[in-house]
């Protein structure tokens, strides 16, 4: 043991990365032997279906898709308000583990046979969020979509691995919900007006969000 240390002393670089990965092994021992914090919330089953002036229209899916994405709960809700529709989907998960995951609409989108055009953060309100610009054919659509944790909401699947990660070791908790928000656009309008109509239908509705994922 003391030839190893004596090595080590010779090598600062290698002993920093020998005590950085004692470090994340450690941590990733407390990650997977966490007994996680009892989290109750608000059913997403009762969604509202009136937000501001958008009125909706609940679309469930069938069960085998369910227990495919092990999702603890869901809304997903069509809006319409002045001819235009926005489709609301929220995936609740209660605990996050190698299963019960959220599945990136990175993945997702391209598997149900859209194309991702473009793909960039934006800020939307307070929080910050992916924008996705999707084509199939002569259709387009903008998802914008985020990780909601809490009082906490993160943009990239990175991110919200490392958030996770620390809000189970200072929390006790990882419940979280995918937040994924999509707007077709019309033939006579442009990507900055669907822009326009999904940051608004967000500001309707933030206080929902606020009551049910907090």
């Amino acid at each position: 043991m003391t030839n190893v240390i004596k090595e080590l002393r010779s090598y600062p670089q290698v002993s920093v990365i020998v005590v950085a990965l004692l470090i994340i092994i450690a941590t990733v021992s407390i990650f997977n032997s966490r007994v996680e914090k009892d989290t109750p919330t608000r059913p997403l089953v009762d969604f509202p279906l009136v937000l501001g002036k958008w009125v909706g229209n609940q679309q469930p899916m069938i069960a085998s898709i369910v227990d495919f994405l092990k999702v603890s709960d869901y809304a997903m809700v069509d809006y319409k308000s002045d001819g235009h529709l926005v489709n609301l989907y929220i995936a609740y998960y209660q605990s996050l583990d190698e299963e019960a995951f959220p599945h990136t609409p990175r993945r997702c989108i391209p598997a149900g046979g859209w194309e991702i055009e473009t793909l960039s953060e934006i800020e939307l309100g307070q929080r910050e969020a992916r924008r996705v610009k999707i084509v199939n054919g002569g259709l387009t659509q903008i998802v914008y979509y985020w990780y909601q944790q809490g009082d906490d909401s993160v943009a990239g699947e990175y991110q919200l691995k490392w958030n996770t990660m620390l809000r189970s070791l200072w929390e006790g908790r990882t419940d979280t919900s995918l937040v994924r928000l999509t707007t077709p656009v019309a033939n006579d309008e442009s990507d900055n007006e669907a822009d326009a109509r999904l940051m608004a239908f967000a500001r309707d509705l933030e206080f929902e969000l606020i009551r049910r994922l907090n």
